[in-house]
C-alpha cells in the first residue's frame, strides 16, 4: 500500500443531503475509474462527538473520509482526477472545511482490506488512537503484525483491519504525539454482527492462547480514544483486497470452544 488518508470534512447542516449525493457520485467515479484505489469511504459523524474528535460545531455536519491507494501511480492518478472534479465540487459547499492525516509505506505497520461495498448494511466501523510506552513500539508492532495474521486467516467477515504509525509532527486532524512516544491509528470494520462477535471471540479468548485484547493493553501509556460508526452512519464507499504494510506469516489459530469464546 502506498498511501492511506483519513480526512474530516465539515459542511453546513442544510447541505447534508446535497453533500451526501455528491459523495455517492464520487464513490461511483472512483470505483469505475481507479482500480488501484483500495479504500474509498464516507461515514457521517454523530453530533455528540467522541473521545477521538470533538463534537461538530452547531449547525454543521461532519464526515470522515477514508482513502487508500495501492501504488504511487494510483495515488498520483487520483490526485489529478480530484483536482479536476472532486476537490472543485467540495469547495462549492459554503463553510466547508477539511483536515487530514496521511500515512506512507513506512508508517503503515500492517493491515488488510477486503472486497466490500460499504453502506448501511455494514455492521460497525471504528477508529482508535493509542499511545505506546516509551521504548516498546517495536515489540508492540510485532504483535500488531501477528494480529493481522489472525484477522487474515480467521476473520473473513472483517473487510478492514489496519494499524498505522503516526508521525511525530502530528497533523491538523489529530494532536501531536508526546515526545518519545509511538502513537498509532487503528481502523477496523465488521460486515455483520456475527462477524464482529467472531472477531471478539478470537481477540478476547481466555484459554491461554495468544489474544490481542490481553496482549496490547500493557504496552499503552495513555487511555485508548476512539469513535465508532454503525451501519446507518455509513454514507457510501468500498474496499478492495489489499495487504497493508508488513505481511504476516501463517499463524496458528487453535479452535475455540464455548467456554473460552467470549463475544461482546
Amino acid at each position: 500500500m502506498y498511501r492511506a488518508t483519513i480526512m474530516r470534512i465539515t459542511v453546513k447542516e442544510e447541505e447534508e443531503g446535497r453533500f451526501e449525493a455528491q459523495c455517492t457520485e464520487q464513490v461511483a467515479r472512483v470505483w469505475e475509474g481507479e482500480p488501484h484505489s483500495c479504500l474509498y469511504v464516507f461515514v457521517r459523524r454523530d453530533p455528540v462527538g467522541s473521545s477521538l474528535l470533538p463534537r461538530p460545531r452547531s449547525e454543521r455536519r461532519e464526515y470522515l473520509h477514508l482513502q487508500a491507494y495501492a501504488t504511487q501511480e494510483a495515488d498520483a492518478h487520483q490526485q489529478g482526477r480530484s483536482d479536476e472534479s472532486w476537490l472543485r465540487i467540495l469547495r462549492t459547499f459554503q463553510g466547508g472545511t477539511w483536515e487530514s492525516e496521511s500515512y506512507l509505506p513506512g508508517e503503515m505497520v500492517a493491515g488488510i482490506s477486503r472486497d466490500w461495498t460499504w453502506n448501511a448494511d455494514l455492521y460497525r466501523f471504528a477508529v482508535h488512537r493509542f499511545q505506546a510506552r516509551e521504548g516498546v513500539g517495536a515489540d508492540l508492532e510485532g504483535h500488531m503484525v501477528h494480529q493481522i495474521g489472525i484477522v487474515t486467516k480467521g476473520e473473513p467477515g472483517t473487510p478492514l483491519y489496519t494499524f498505522c504509525r503516526r508521525t511525530q509532527e502530528g497533523s491538523e486532524l489529530l494532536p501531536t504525539p508526546r515526545q518519545g512516544r509511538s502513537e498509532y491509528l487503528h481502523l477496523a470494520a465488521f460486515s455483520t454482527e456475527q462477524a464482529y462477535d467472531e472477531h471478539a471471540a478470537l481477540a478476547r479468548r481466555k484459554d491461554g492462547h495468544w489474544a490481542w485484547a490481553s496482549t496490547f493493553p500493557p504496552y499503552l501509556d495513555a487511555p485508548l480514544v476512539n469513535e465508532s460508526f454503525y451501519g446507518g452512519s455509513v454514507v457510501c464507499g468500498f474496499s478492495r483486497n489489499a495487504q497493508w504494510g508488513a505481511v504476516p506469516g501463517d499463524v496458528d489459530i487453535p479452535p475455540l470452544t464455548p467456554d473460552v469464546a467470549l463475544p461482546s
